[in-house]
Formats: structure tokens, C-alpha cells, sequence
């Protein structure tokens, strides 16, 4: 078994309009809220940040099982989108959907 851990540091200061730091090993981004919500709109967001996650896990994924079946050359473009909703007076993420 393959242990690693993901280490990321932020920071914040200030309110909903404040930009804050994200750093990991390799990442270091602005964040915010995005401007359409109300927020300063500098950077990328959670939102913005959890639909590249689930991209990037899909399109390695994918482009592993081919390599295992044989595929040599392999190139993969793909569309990634997330809708993230607000009711309740809770935002949640509701769909992500792939399309390679």
C-alpha cells in the first residue's frame, strides 16, 4: 500500500469581499468568492476548485485504463462542468459532469 499526503495552507482575513492565499506543493492560488455571488472575484474559488479536482481524478483515470488496454499516443481533451446551487439558504454542489 501507497500512503502520501496532500498538505495545502490558507488563509483569510477579513470578509465575504477579502481575498485569501491557498498553497500546497505545487498549487499557490488566490481565492474568493467568485463576483457573481457577491464576492471579490480575484483568483479561483471552492467551487471552481472541487469541479478541477473531480476533472483531473476523471481524465487521469481514463487516460490509466486506456494505457492498461493497450492505447499508446494517448490524448484526451475534456470539458468539465459543475452546478453548484443555492436553496435552503445553503449553496452545495449538485452536479458535475465530465464530457471527454
Amino acid at each position: 500500500m501507497v500512503k502520501h499526503d496532500f498538505n495545502v495552507t490558507t488563509h483569510w482575513s477579513g470578509g465575504r469581499e477579502s481575498v485569501g492565499d491557498l498553497n500546497g506543493d505545487v498549487l499557490t492560488e488566490q481565492i474568493s468568492i467568485p463576483a457573481g455571488l457577491g464576492g471579490n472575484g480575484t483568483g479561483t474559488n471552492p467551487d471552481e476548485l472541487l469541479v478541477s479536482a473531480a476533472a483531473s481524478c476523471y481524465i487521469i483515470s481514463l487516460a490509466a485504463v486506456l494505457e492498461r488496454a493497450g492505447f499508446e499516443s494517448i490524448e484526451i481533451e475534456q470539458f468539465s462542468s459543475g452546478t453548484a446551487l443555492f436553496e435552503n439558504a445553503k449553496f452545495k454542489m449538485d452536479t458535475i459532469t465530465h464530457y471527454p
